[in-house]
């Protein structure tokens, strides 16, 4: 009896400690984009200011998205600027987690890209279809979603460092 409890005991003692952390998020340069990835879901990764320091150091999923970039999408004539928002926790990171939000000056609203589609490889251009998810918001939280909408951009390569796929 003794043996059974001392076995389970450590049993679970040793499952809690194998079992934090986890990652399911993978990174994929602009310059490795190939057609195997059309049609896969995927986040967009702009392109870091800082791109000439980041070439020495080690690189890992969580230097790539760790930093929030900004950057901007054509769509329908106008231009929307975006900021990354990459949330990275101490022992995991999710896909799911990762977004761009659109800038605005609107306190009633917000608009985000969760999902994106690889569509179409150009030789300088990537064509996507992006949703775009916008959410009422009240004192800063977002309180109900109010539309999804669907759209098709082209991107410039130049202007991406790459982009994160679920693993």
């Amino acid at each position: 009896m003794k043996r059974t409890l001392l076995l389970i005991l450590f049993s679970v003692i040793s499952f809690s400690c194998f079992s934090q952390g986890s990652w399911d998020i993978d990174y994929i340069e602009v310059n490795s984009i190939d057609k195997s990835h059309i049609g896969k879901s995927l986040k967009i990764d702009f392109k870091h200011l800082w791109k000439e320091d980041f070439q020495s150091l080690p690189k890992s999923i969580r230097s790539f998205i760790i930093p929030q970039d900004t950057g901007s999408i054509i769509l329908n004539g106008k231009r929307l600027n975006v900021v990354e928002v990459r949330k990275v926790y101490v022992d995991h990171g999710s896909l799911d987690d990762q977004y761009l939000e659109i800038l605005s000056n609107s306190k009633n609203k917000v608009t985000r890209i969760y999902n994106s589609m690889l569509l179409e490889i150009g030789s300088e251009k990537l064509k996507l279809m992006i949703s775009l998810e916008t959410f009422e918001l009240k004192r800063g939280k977002i309180r109900r979603k109010i539309k999804t909408e669907n759209q098709e951009v082209w991107i410039d390569k130049k202007h991406l460092d790459g982009f994160m796929i679920k693993l």
